[in-house]
């Protein structure tokens, strides 16, 4: 094991990840017997040593960022000071938290907060049958903290009612919160408790329904989007700019272009490999052909961050440490860039447009005029995830002839390899054992060869089908 030094959250941050198969721990200067474990995959776990009644043991006490620092040292002092007196910390654990669940008669809070450290520590599965993200638990316990716990936490579990839940639905509603997040929420509790003996019977939430009506918020692009988009990509620069085109060329998920790291290309076969760690579908690596202009991105990106003297593990990165954040952000800004397009916008009233500080007083009428301008643009409203919906949309339509046919379309079954998803067929999925990577690769890049062409056909249309092509060197 490493000398120990003084852990602290911006040096765990920094902490890289493990080498394949191997695993690296750092122990801490200020709580004897703490350390953080980090695994090949980039998890970082808080771990104890300690001795009971002469043999040593080792206890797992949380995640990393779930768990800070001064959380960690707290329990891990707690579990030696139970070693010394001779009773094993998992069981003074144990023992605990069911002294804690009987004082509290199967609260709703503090089963809530069991039922939130066991999906902060990845120990639930979601609807894919996989471990709940860190992401998704934060998003519950937000929910759970602000709306459900201060109006319901103190209720029993047993004694919380159908009308209770009803009535407290209808205040959120009435404030247009988010509903049937809520109801969501309350029911994975009760399963959960349901799963850990904690609650028997009818949950009080059943033949509750969904109070809002499902909205399609999906859609494909327009040609117009298309073009505007991948020129507006080009002002926005790096990393979004590359980044919003490669999703344009690949159909693949957000996160899976933004994590990806430069060990992940191929250069040879020409090909993005993203592994089942960062898939969502996580049945194994998956394996995205790139087209010329896909690959044309990659190498630009890469000269452009030698340029920027940017070392960094990740292809697309704000801090050259983690891969790049503030996608909603990014879809702000983008969105204007678009919209600039659209309106004509010259460099000079562009760069008005986003000034800031001391300098921005002396332009402020002209700036107010030019927001204007560009909220008057008719463009709907869009989201990166509409970029997959597109690519799919159109590999599914294909090409016409004079007479609207369609003499060209990319099967079902070569679209949903292309974007990740599982094959439909129930005989495929039950009964299929063999390499769909290699079975599907050459029919992938096909078809992502053929959008890729099609995509280059879109926004090199003729200058006079817009007056995109004219501004700022496009």
């Amino acid at each position: 094991m490493a000398k120990a030094t003084t852990l602290t959250e911006a040096g765990i941050k920094r902490l890289s990840t493990a080498l394949q198969g191997q695993r690296t721990d750092k122990p801490d200067r200020l709580a004897p017997g703490l350390f953080i474990r980090v695994n090949d995959k980039g998890r970082k776990s808080w771990m104890v040593h300690f001795r009971v009644k002469g043999r040593q043991g080792k206890l797992a006490i949380g995640t990393w960022p779930a768990m800070g620092v001064g959380e960690a040292r707290k329990k891990a002092r707690w579990a030696r000071e139970q070693a010394k007196t001779g009773i094993h910390p998992r069981i003074a654990r144990e023992t605990e938290e069911a002294a804690k669940r009987r004082a509290s008669g199967e609260r709703l809070d503090a089963v809530a907060e069991m039922y939130l450290e066991a999906a902060k520590a990845g120990k639930l599965l979601g609807a894919r049958k996989q471990p709940v993200t860190l992401e998704t638990a934060k998003g519950r316990e937000s929910r759970m903290k602000r709306l459900i716990l201060p109006e319901l936490g103190l209720r029993p579990l047993k004694e919380l009612t159908a009308i209770e839940i009803s009535e407290f639905l209808a205040r959120v509603e009435a404030d247009e919160g988010p509903v049937d997040r809520c109801l969501q929420d309350i029911r994975l509790v009760y399963k959960f408790a349901t799963a850990r003996g904690l609650f028997h019977g009818i949950p009080p939430t059943s033949g509750l329904s969904n109070r809002q009506a499902p909205s399609k918020t999906s859609r494909a692009l327009e040609d117009f989007e298309l073009r505007t988009m991948w020129y507006a990509a080009d002002d926005y620069g790096y990393p979004f700019g590359p980044a919003t085109r490669l999703l344009m060329l690949t159909g693949q998920r957000r996160d899976e272009i933004g994590d990806a790291k430069w060990s992940d290309i191929d250069w040879e076969r020409r090909l993005l490999i993203v592994p089942a760690s960062r898939s969502k579908n996580r049945k194994g690596d998956h394996e995205v052909p790139l087209c010329d202009s896909a690959m044309a991105i990659i190498e630009k990106t890469k000269q452009v961050c030698k340029d920027l003297r940017l070392d960094s593990a990740y292809i697309f990165t704000n801090t050259g440490e983690t891969p790049a954040s503030g996608w909603s952000k990014a879809s702000v800004r983008l969105d204007r860039y678009i919209r600039a397009r659209l309106a004509g916008l010259s460099d000079e009233e562009h760069a008005v447009l986003v000034l800031k500080g001391k300098f921005e007083a002396k332009v402020s009428r002209q700036k107010k005029a030019l927001t204007e301008k560009l909220d008057s643009v008719d463009l709907p409203h869009w989201r990166f995830h509409d970029l997959r919906h597109t690519v799919v949309t159109r590999m599914r339509n294909g090409e016409e002839n004079e007479d609207g046919e369609t003499t060209y379309a990319v099967p079902l079954d070569v679209v949903q390899q292309v974007v990740n998803h599982e094959l439909t067929a129930g005989v495929t999925a039950a009964y299929d054992h063999g390499d769909i990577e290699k079975r599907y690769r050459l029919r992938k890049r096909e078809a992502l060869e053929w959008w890729g062409r099609k995509l280059m056909s879109i926004v090199l249309q003729d200058k006079n089908a817009g007056n995109v092509l004219s501004l700022r060197g496009a």
